[in-house]
């Protein structure tokens, strides 16, 4: 898990603006954002970056459609058009997607458990009241790792830092064998704050 100050432009390396900047003049791809109206839809694109990005992965399980339905029921609660991205050839196929949330935990902490009086208001007002996000999922497909895709995604989250009142957040989780995603987080001063273990044992030999 990696924390991140996404509101200062100054640690990043210059190579990561380099490579956003020459994405679509040279790889014709575009990052557009995410609308309510279309967040069903992209979820479906979400699934085919997902399951062609992680297929390799330790525990990997492909999305079906019930659990595309029920993701995005839960994300509507927490729906910020300004941190859902896609990336996109200009034929329309969907190579990158980044999912980040603002925390919401910042806004259950003031509502203190309660709806009522004020909770509802609380949780209305959710994009002025937290100052961090989290990036629960930023994938790209294998074949398009090398066009500088993820370095304008990131670059898009600096952007909008200076834009929204977030200006920090968690990158996360990140598997410690994936070398490309932490260089990527130390090339924008990020650092290291938690560290997960998951472990496999074969009951069939106990």
């Amino acid at each position: 898990m990696w924390e991140l100050v996404i509101a200062d432009r100054s640690k990043m390396l210059p190579i990561i603006f380099k490579l956003s900047d020459q994405l679509e003049p040279r790889h014709g791809i575009r990052i557009r954002k995410m609308t309510r109206r279309s967040l069903r839809r992209d979820m479906d694109r979400f699934a085919d970056v997902y399951n062609s990005a992680w297929s390799d992965n330790w525990g990997f399980v492909p999305y079906s459609k019930a659990d595309l339905d029920a993701y995005t029921q839960e994300l509507h609660l927490v729906f910020d058009p300004h941190w859902f991205m896609v990336a996109e050839t200009a034929e329309g196929e969907t190579v990158a997607v980044a999912i980040t949330v603002p925390d919401i935990n910042q806004v259950l902490k003031r509502m203190n458990g309660r709806l009522l009086p004020w909770g509802w208001w609380q949780f209305l007002w959710r994009s002025r009241i937290t100052d961090r996000v989290r990036v629960g999922f930023l994938g790209v497909k294998p074949e398009y790792q090398h066009t500088g895709v993820a370095a304008a995604l990131y670059v898009e989250h600096f952007d909008m830092a200076s834009v929204r009142p977030q200006k920090w957040g968690e990158m996360g989780w990140i598997l410690e064998t994936n070398k490309n995603m932490n260089r990527a987080m130390e090339a924008m001063g990020g650092r290291v704050v938690r560290r997960f273990r998951v472990y496999e044992r074969d009951l069939a030999s106990h």
